[in-house]
């Protein structure tokens, strides 16, 4: 509906006036949408001063609603960064969101994630041996908590966020303790804790990875990887 159209409400001018701040606030920001180097996904509630801050629901503050999974039309970032929203995807979904973000990011830009660690949530959660009854029940629980509460959808361990992320054609990727980074910018950035080691293995993931000068995506030595697993040409 144009706006001269909606203009015409007489009877309902408060919704002409709601209208026109909402539109004047899109406007704005797809305005805004080509000054900004540093975009965080699934920000949340989790509003950041300098950051683009997107997210498929609309939060008070958020900069843009956007699903991930589809292209983006930022070409020059040089930060994507993403808390504990990835285990919230599909790993297709994941796969996805991890290339046009890869892609959003211009040459030397970085991506950087931080996740639930699967490795963590196994020791965690279940012991194989030892455990009576109410224990092992309070286990089947969490565990199935873990992957399929709060939304969760696949969960990854440290080894295959590296896979991925050198699979699809991120360069200089590297593993960072919660909050750490060799780039200042990049630093004290993860809020969503608390952070915990057992046995040295963390209970959060947190990667980076450097855009190239290749396009970042799905190659066919991955895509074949990925088919043992999935049925149909899902990856290709």
């Amino acid at each position: 509906m144009g706006l001269a159209k909606r203009l015409t409400w007489l009877k309902a001018p408060w919704k002409t006036a709601k209208w026109l701040v909402a539109w004047s606030y899109s406007t704005w920001n797809l305005m805004r949408a080509g000054e900004i180097t540093r975009l965080q996904m699934g920000c949340g509630k989790d509003i950041r001063p300098g950051w683009w801050n997107v997210d498929f629901i609309h939060f008070p503050g958020i900069d843009e609603i956007r699903d991930a999974t589809i292209p983006w039309r930022h070409r020059n970032l040089q930060y994507v960064f993403a808390e504990h929203f990835i285990e919230h995807l599909s790993l297709h979904q994941g796969i996805q969101f991890l290339t046009h973000g890869g892609n959003a990011l211009k040459q030397g830009g970085v991506i950087r994630i931080s996740t639930p660690n699967l490795s963590n949530v196994i020791q965690k959660c279940y012991q194989l041996h030892g455990a009576d009854l109410a224990q092992r029940l309070d286990q089947t629980v969490g565990m199935n908590c873990c992957f399929h509460g709060f939304g969760h959808q696949f969960l990854y361990s440290a080894e295959f966020m590296r896979f991925l992320l050198e699979e699809l054609g991120f360069e200089n990727v590297r593993e960072y303790a919660f909050g750490e980074s060799d780039d200042p910018n990049l630093r004290g950035l993860e809020r969503h804790g608390p952070y915990k080691t057992q046995d040295g293995i963390p209970n959060i993931i947190t990667f980076e990875g450097t855009r190239g000068a290749k396009p970042i995506g799905v190659t066919p030595k991955l895509a074949k990887w990925l088919d043992q697993y999935f049925d149909g040409d899902v990856y290709r």
